[in-house]
């Protein structure tokens, strides 16, 4: 058995499009994260972001829980 440490992680979703004023913005995980946390969680409330692995739409409670690991829990 592979200790779980090891075992590489599988990236979720690689951009974050944020559709504001009629204007779609792509983030990166990393740089959505660096956005005030009041700007994220109003964003994702409001629907106005979608995630994406490439070109395919990700759920949004999959990419939300994946936020969540990244942000090591906070």
């Amino acid at each position: 058995m592979v200790p779980l440490s090891s075992t590489p992680h599988v990236v979720v979703f690689d951009r974050v499009e944020v559709t504001e004023g009629g204007r779609a913005r792509d983030y990166t995980p990393s740089e959505f994260l660096a956005l005030p946390l009041a700007y994220r969680i109003g964003s994702v409330l409001q629907g106005k972001c979608r995630f994406f692995r490439g070109d395919e739409p990700v759920e949004r409670n999959v990419a939300l829980n994946e936020l969540r690991r990244m942000a090591g829990g906070r």
